[in-house]
């Protein structure tokens, strides 16, 4: 099997082991799920998955051990999550990365992600509630230094809409 779907299941938690026979796995998708802590155990068995997506779920926050064992991963989706929190060292050890979906969630800041440059990969920050304010500045000068890539602020109110221009 490469890709199994498993949206719309009303999952909100993945059994240790649940993937024992399907470790050849490419493709996984667990989209309008209800997912609220990512299922590091039972994922940390998809060696070879390459594709990720945990779009429409309630994540609130991915650390930096999540994706660990996933060290062939070429694309992940956590969009439209509840993510306030995202670890700068979430895509490590995996160095294929060519596309990254984090729009919608409830991210006020975000280091920049270590082993990810974004001429190669694709970085999608829309719709999330930036803060412009100095915890904002590493992220704004990676996204500038790697790309020209901007993200638009939801606060202060005076910033709202605006792209940040420290």
């Amino acid at each position: 099997m490469k890709t199994l779907m498993m949206s719309r299941n009303a999952l909100s938690r993945l059994d240790p082991g649940v993937f024992t026979e399907t470790t050849s796995l490419k493709k996984l998708v667990l989209n309008f799920n209800y997912f609220s802590k990512f299922p590091k155990k039972a994922l940390g068995e998809l060696t070879k998955l390459q594709i990720l997506q945990m779009t429409d779920n309630q994540l609130t926050s991915l650390s930096k051990d999540d994706l660990a064992p996933l060290v062939h991963l070429q694309e992940v989706s956590f969009a439209r999550n509840l993510l306030s929190s995202v670890a700068p060292k979430l895509f490590q050890p995996a160095t294929k990365i060519a596309k990254i979906d984090l729009i919608g969630n409830s991210l006020s800041t975000l280091e920049p992600l270590e082993g990810i440059v974004l001429k190669d990969t694709k970085l999608s920050l829309e719709n999330n509630t930036f803060s412009c304010d100095c915890d904002l500045l590493n992220l704004y000068t990676w996204l500038k230094s790697e790309g020209g890539k901007t993200i638009e602020c939801s606060a202060p109110e005076k910033f709202g809409g605006l792209f940040p221009g420290f």
